[in-house]
């Protein structure tokens, strides 16, 4: 019985030979890009992380004024009836003042 062979060094690298001189410039090129990517990535997650830490820093101080602005608009609402107020026991007084002066006769 024959028993099919491979011819010799079929299906095998022979040793001597070599990658072209251009692939192999290629290739190193190609890890010199890789390289330079992930050093992009590095410093762009640096700078993504820099300007969410920027952010939730403005958000609590955009907050505190949004809480301070109400508490001021609450004080200035009070201040403007306290006013009115005033204003009104004012007139009140001076009609009165005018009365008595009337009855007075001065």
């Amino acid at each position: 019985m024959l028993v099919p062979q491979l011819p010799a060094g079929a299906g095998q690298t022979p040793v001597d030979a070599e990658v072209p001189e251009d692939a192999m410039e290629r290739l190193a090129h190609l890890e010199q890009l890789v390289v330079h990517l992930k050093e992009l990535i590095r410093d762009k997650d640096t700078q993504l992380l820099q300007r969410e830490t920027e952010l939730t820093s403005k958000d609590a101080q955009f907050k505190h004024l949004r809480t301070k602005l109400g508490e001021e608009e609450a004080n200035s609402q009070e201040m403007k009836e306290r006013l009115l107020a005033t204003e009104q026991l004012l007139q009140e007084k001076e009609a009165a003042h005018a009365e008595q002066v009337m009855i007075l006769g001065l």
